[in-house]
């Protein structure tokens, strides 16, 4: 008998749930009235997974994709050359966007103070959104774990650090701007590429990319659960093996740099959360350290708050 935490999946499991998922999407287009499909497509399993599936659904001379990763021009090249030699969806219908001019437009000079940085002290920084960014101070805040702080900024240096991430999440809302101008503009369901992990821990910006569509046929599979149809689909390798994340410039694996854990075993954790277990009694059955588990309970907490809004109030 398969356990309540085992996120295998099987072929007979895959039939099933590619079932529900492409009736969703036909189900969807249909409400919406629309004449295809626009996939936000990262180069990455999950987005090859929500493009195979739809696909599968509607055909592929109705899908279009569109790529809002934030990427450098050689990247965004490879990546639309990767999804045609993937799903020979021709070079029209696969739109790349580039922001930086607009980005440079919604401009902010910034004098850096000693307490944040020494090596940027008394510099004036300008377009802190598009330039710092990029530069080895980003890196140094990778490395010193700084951009994954838990609650609100306190010193100085981490309320520079969330100004900086103000404008890294801009970019995403940005992106989710132009990609909805597409689908409007083009009569095209905008189809996302979330999982159920990614989701439930809030790890996409508000209002992003990450959290909009008019559907999200991986929100019900955790990341471990996309990863298992990936294969069953045949996934390139070297799909499998990408670790690039989007939450911020030299972060490559979210998973790793938030938790300290791979993503399958942050599941395992999600799912003893959602059935009710204690924190005591997660530690004990996945020897794992308690300010981990903590951790991921608390961006689990925050993730429905912030996936609930606007507060409406009720009385």
């Amino acid at each position: 008998m398969k356990s309540e935490y085992d996120l295998s999946v099987s072929d007979e499991a895959f039939g099933k749930i590619e079932k529900y998922i492409t009736t969703s999407i036909i189900e969807a287009m249909k409400f919406h009235q629309t004449e295809g499909a626009l996939v936000i497509y990262s180069g990455q399993v999950d987005s090859y997974v929500a493009t195979r599936l739809t696909i599968a659904a509607i055909g592929l001379e109705k899908v279009n994709l569109v790529i809002l990763s934030d990427v450098d021009e050689n990247r965004r090249k490879r990546i639309i050359e990767e999804a045609y030699r993937l799903f020979n969806i021709p070079s029209e219908r696969i739109h790349a966007f580039k922001i930086k001019k607009i980005m440079k437009k919604i401009d902010t000079i910034e004098e850096i103070d000693p307490s944040i940085s020494s090596s940027l002290s008394h510099q004036r920084i300008h377009n802190i959104g598009h330039l710092l960014l990029k530069s080895p101070f980003a890196q140094k805040l990778v490395e010193e774990k700084t951009l994954s702080i838990v609650g609100p900024p306190k010193s100085e240096r981490e309320k520079f650090v969330a100004k900086i991430l103000a404008y890294s999440k801009l970019k995403k809302r940005l992106k989710t701007l132009l990609a909805y101008l597409v689908a409007e503009t083009e009569n095209l369901l905008l189809v996302n590429k979330t999982n159920k992990t990614e989701w439930d821990l809030g790890l996409l910006t508000t209002w992003g990319y990450g959290h909009v569509g008019s559907i999200m046929p991986l929100g019900n599979l955790y990341k471990t659960q996309v990863v298992e149809i990936a294969k069953i689909l045949h996934v390139p390798k070297e799909l499998l093996d990408k670790t690039y994340s989007d939450i911020m410039p030299g972060v490559e694996n979210k998973y790793q740099y938030l938790f300290q854990l791979p993503f399958h075993e942050i599941d395992q954790i999600l799912l003893r959360l959602k059935k009710g277990l204690s924190t005591a009694e997660i530690v004990k059955e996945l020897q794992r350290k308690e300010k981990i588990i903590l951790r991921i309970e608390y961006f689990y907490k925050v993730a429905q708050y912030m996936l609930n809004l606007p507060v409406i109030p009720f009385w």
